[in-house]
């Protein structure tokens, strides 16, 4: 049985579907669009995006984890216009691509990795809150505010290598590859569980997209 850590009813919200089958029957799905029709509707979608809300790459053949980040800035008020804003946190072990829109280890992640097929599909706008029966309840604000800024505190901690370092476990907070700066923001902050498999040691893009505290609300398919 997966294990539901939360906060009181009191400091969250409801979403607006209130069903946690939002992924199934509610999420907004543009499909694939190619970065060469800037801006694009990828952009748009970010325009309800709010800080502490997950990002996921599920992981594809050869991944040890997929791809998460945390959304930090208020929806997306400056869509489409600046490529090179910083609008998420996560850990990169390099700058893949070439494209200098991360550093190494925990950093900020420009617009244009998520509204472009830098982070390939399929990925995912994630809310964070409870699930109470058939009804999803998502974190509050305040909540959320602080998970976002305790994950740009971390900017400039090193990357550690999952599975190959076994010292890169959830228990430790001193280094951070890119879905357990997702998974330890919202469990450091509010005890909040966001791992489907809690008992490894491990937390996956896949882990964060199938627990029960997370709920999809956008989504871009391959």
């Amino acid at each position: 049985m997966r294990r539901a850590f939360g906060e009181p009813q009191s400091d969250m919200t409801n979403s607006p579907e209130g069903d946690k089958n939002v992924r199934e029957s509610g999420t907004q799905d543009i499909g694939y669009v190619p970065e060469s029709d800037p801006p694009g509707p990828y952009y748009e979608l970010f325009k309800d995006n709010r800080p502490g809300d997950a990002l996921i790459h599920l992981k594809a053949s050869g991944e040890e984890v997929g791809h998460g980040s945390l959304w930090i800035v208020e929806g997306d008020p400056n869509w489409g216009r600046n490529p090179l804003e910083e609008v998420a946190m996560s850990a990169w072990k390099d700058d893949p691509q070439q494209q200098k829109f991360v550093h190494k280890g925990v950093t900020p992640e420009y617009r244009q990795a998520w509204a472009t097929d830098l982070i390939l599909p399929p990925k995912y706008g994630m809310w964070i809150g409870i699930q109470q029966g058939s009804t999803f309840t998502r974190m509050a604000q305040v909540t959320a505010d602080q998970v976002a800024a305790w994950a740009e505190d971390q900017e400039n901690d090193p990357y550690c290598t999952p599975v190959l370092d076994l010292t890169c476990t959830k228990t430790q907070e001193s280094k951070f590859y890119c879905t357990l700066l997702v998974w330890k923001g919202w469990h450091k902050i509010s005890n909040t569980n966001i791992d489907s498999s809690w008992w490894d040691w491990w937390v996956t893009s896949d882990d964060i997209y199938f627990d029960d505290n997370t709920a999809t609300f956008w989504s871009i398919s391959q």
